[in-house]
């Protein structure tokens, strides 16, 4: 569930960019690792925008022991739905074809991948959340994706990149929070009370 949402939003990042013609139409958006496990640059990213995964928690405030719905023979219980919070990085590069001795493609490159970044964050900014009504393809059995930028001080985005093992790029930390649907209902407990009377009586 955790790849269908990010891979979601990375589509709906793509078409966005592909409303403005000042960005290249063939703009990749991936979901990639920056770095693999031996620490070198993943294949993917030197040319667009990237989405990774950072962490991921429970959301404890929501959390219910149980989930349950009332049929016409009893009520049925089943796992409660899990809410998640994703730490999503989007972070953009472009570099330049010639190298890095080239000053001219290298300021170009820059201010592409500054435009990048910005048109990502004014998306995020201007659709906030996603769900079935307004997204009639975001993933089955997510019922809602609520995005939030996430602000770093210096400090604190320079330990992001150092947990990562990257080298630094112009980025956004966002906090996706993902409500789910709960699992099926499998366990079934005591008949609904249809007829419930008092009776008193006078002594």
């Amino acid at each position: 569930m955790i790849a269908e949402a990010i891979s979601f939003l990375r589509e709906q990042l793509n078409a966005h960019f592909g409303t403005f013609r000042e960005l290249p139409t063939d703009l990749p958006v991936v979901m990639r690792a920056l770095v693999d496990q031996r620490g070198e640059v993943t294949p993917g990213g030197e040319q667009g925008v990237s989405l990774t995964l950072v962490n991921v928690e429970e959301e404890i405030a929501a959390r219910k022991p149980y989930a349950q719905r009332e049929t016409e023979t009893g009520f049925e219980i089943g796992p409660a739905a899990l809410n998640l919070n994703l730490s999503v990085l989007v972070s953009a590069e472009f570099r330049p074809s010639n190298g890095p001795t080239d000053p001219e493609g290298v300021s170009k490159n820059y201010g592409r991948t500054l435009q990048s970044l910005t048109r990502a964050v004014h998306f995020f900014h201007s659709r906030p959340s996603f769900s079935p009504e307004d997204s009639p393809d975001l993933p089955k059995g997510i019922e809602k994706l609520i995005v939030r930028q996430v602000n770093l001080s210096i400090q604190e985005q320079q330990n992001l990149w150092a947990y990562l093992g990257a080298k630094y790029a112009p980025s956004v930390l966002y906090k996706i929070s993902m409500l789910s649907l709960p699992a099926d209902y499998r366990s079934r407990i005591a008949a609904p009370l249809h007829d419930f009377r008092l009776n008193f009586r006078s002594r």
